[in-house]
């Protein structure tokens, strides 16, 4: 067992619960030093069981095993070992760019040309929406309704459910085309997030609008996330900032080592121990004691 990492059973989760914690993926993990971070770090790679050291996405499902996104298949984690699978084993894409657990317990992995659903231990693929390839799917959430909100190439993508085919979306208030999108989060309110490689938006009545920092500078969002009622947002160049009633504002500006956020991820553990991977490795982070 690697640094008190336990993979909880079913329903275990809720009063087991330490804390969530929130770890920040930034370009070069370089720049944490153990003289700058009070952290230790032990990273895992391609000859520790990974398919490929570079891993893009991580997720703990609601059985506690760790799921890893690589470019060379996807790996689940149970504390001990890596078990692979690749499009050998039915993955519809072996570049695994982001996770979504529905309320069904199925997971939906994102990849590089298609969607993957992993239920009751077999792969399903859905690789068009019409007649549109499903490629670059870096982003996926789950709604209130129930619905499957998937960012790609063409545009954001909704799925009623694991069984019907998706809607694609792809225009803003202008009529204007809106592609190569990146992260996708619904906000305390209803709304949807959305980004792209260059801009931030609300997605709302079936179109997009533009969210814009107060002096008109687009917002070149990388990755979204919700923290209970706040909207966190992994930037390009300003870190990450926090969303609200169509404000941006930065934080955690005085403590990231540098400002290029392409991933954030809220894992729930059992010990004071968080995932996240990284552009080379997948790296364990844990605090260390004050002494």
């Amino acid at each position: 067992m690697i640094y008190g990492y336990q993979p909880k059973k079913s329903g275990a989760i809720g009063c087991r619960l330490l804390r969530i914690l929130l770890l920040i993926c930034v370009e070069l993990v370089a720049a944490f030093t153990a003289e700058a971070q009070p952290f230790m770090c032990r990273q895992f790679s391609a000859n520790d069981g990974l398919p490929s050291s570079y891993c893009f996405t991580s997720i703990q499902d609601r059985d506690g095993y760790l799921w890893v996104g690589t470019y060379g298949g996807v790996a689940r984690f149970d504390g001990a070992t890596f078990k692979n699978f690749t499009v050998n084993d039915g993955l519809v894409n072996n570049q695994a760019l982001s996770f979504c657990q529905d309320k069904d317990q199925n997971l939906w992995i994102g990849t590089f040309n298609g969607i993957s659903i992993w239920k009751q231990g077999r792969f399903r693929n859905i690789t068009m929406a019409g007649k549109i390839p499903i490629e670059r799917v870096f982003g996926m959430t789950q709604t209130r309704d129930g619905r499957i909100w998937a960012t790609c190439e063409k545009g954001l993508l909704v799925f009623k459910n694991a069984e019907t085919p998706p809607t694609l979306y792809q225009l803003d208030t202008e009529n204007q085309p809106v592609t190569h999108l990146w992260g996708v989060c619904q906000t305390p309110s209803g709304q949807l997030l959305v980004s792209n490689t260059y801009k931030l938006f609300l997605f709302d009545k079936n179109r997009f609008s533009e969210i814009k920092y107060p002096n008109g500078q687009s917002v070149e969002a990388r990755c979204l996330v919700r923290l209970g009622n706040q909207m966190l947002i992994g930037t390009y160049e300003q870190g990450v900032l926090d969303y609200k009633a169509g404000t941006v504002t930065p934080l955690y500006a005085s403590i990231l080592p540098l400002n290029c956020v392409y991933s954030i991820s809220l894992l729930i553990t059992a010990s004071d121990c968080g995932w996240q991977p990284t552009r080379a490795l997948f790296v364990l982070i844990k605090a260390k004691p004050p002494y």
